[in-house]
């Protein structure tokens, strides 16, 4: 595929060499925590190339158009260690210095989030990098990302008191990728696609020891929201390709995301007023159980003694789910 500059494509033998000399490039390589040798480059791009014929997606090799030069690679990844969003679907890139500074990266990554989500429909896609890396952090604004401290994390591959084992991660949801321009438009109580951010976040997970396709199969069913999410109502039922429940809020509308195999469970829930609310939630596989997790979101105007409580009535929801499924 191409863009207005660039060649993204799979990658050939040709692209092993220069890849090699850019992993071995100590300035090019400062917000990694080594530089690579030419083995361990090439055991890289063998692992790209199994990223493709496993997901359909990878990070494609780019090539100059003007020139025909191999400047390094952009893309999309699957993240798989452990941390409170995975695993997800990462947006990453790596270019040669003589490419810095003109806006390639960017250019390469609105056309990969493009893909990501028109093509293969994914929810949402990530990016994440050290904390000092102000420039990949840069690509991830102009990319339309957000970003929300209380989402940072220690990498878990770094060990504790590494210099770049602090990251921050930057998101994007499908809903407010522009396909137009790729970039983000807003919308009103929708973290997922407002520039806006709350102000505080909490991760709430608890274990469950099911299979983590079990768990992920029951809660990505709206029909089985009243079972276990109370504050929805006691019932809820498909009306006109919408689910809609009769809440202590009023009538309101659930939109899951498309049933896909990384565990994301995000939702959104539309009020009678119109006012709309982003759900992020994840189940992750644990051995022979998994852990599922809500982040919720303290919107502007809730009281501390209000967020403490929704944080309680979140995890009373969770601990449903858990009885529900440990109990079968």
């Amino acid at each position: 595929m191409r863009t207005e500059r660039l060649v993204m494509r799979r990658w050939r033998p040709a692209d092993r060499e220069p890849f090699a000399a850019m992993n071995a490039d100590p300035q090019l390589m400062a917000h990694f925590p080594a530089v690579l040798d030419r083995s361990a480059s090439d055991a890289f791009v063998d692992r790209i190339e199994a990223g493709f014929e496993a997901d359909g997606f990878g990070l494609w090799a780019l090539e100059r158009i003007d020139t025909g030069e191999f400047i390094g690679f952009t893309g999309l990844s699957v993240a798989r260690f452990r941390a409170h969003f995975t695993p997800a679907v990462e947006v990453g890139w790596r270019l040669s210095r003589q490419a810095w500074g003109q806006g390639l990266a960017t250019e390469a990554g609105r056309q990969a989030l493009r893909v990501g989500f028109e093509q293969f429909g994914l929810p949402e896609i990530v990016s994440f990098t050290a904390s000092g890396n102000a420039a990949s952090r840069a690509v991830m604004r102009r990319l339309g990302m957000r970003h929300d401290p209380d989402e940072d994390f220690e990498h878990p591959a770094l060990p504790p008191g590494h210099l770049l084992r602090h990251h921050v991660l930057y998101r994007l949801g499908r809903a407010g990728f522009d396909t137009g321009t790729g970039r983000r438009h807003g919308q009103r109580h929708d973290p997922a696609q407002s520039p806006s951010m709350a102000a505080e976040s909490r991760h709430l997970g608890i274990r469950i020891d099911r299979p983590a396709a079990e768990v992920y199969d029951y809660v990505s069913q709206p029909a089985n929201l009243p079972q276990w999410a109370a504050g929805l109502g006691s019932s809820i039922e498909l009306i006109d390709g919408q689910w809609v429940a009769e809440s202590p809020l009023g009538r309101i509308v659930v939109a899951m995301v498309e049933q896909n195999p990384y565990g994301v469970l995000d939702h959104w829930v539309t009020l009678a007023t119109g006012e709309r609310f982003y759900n992020p939630m994840r189940v992750i596989a644990d051995g022979d159980g998994c852990e599922l997790v809500f982040t919720l979101r303290r919107q502007p105007g809730v009281s501390e003694t209000d967020f403490k409580r929704d944080a309680g009535a979140v995890a009373a929801d969770l601990a449903a789910v858990r009885r529900l499924l440990e109990s079968r």
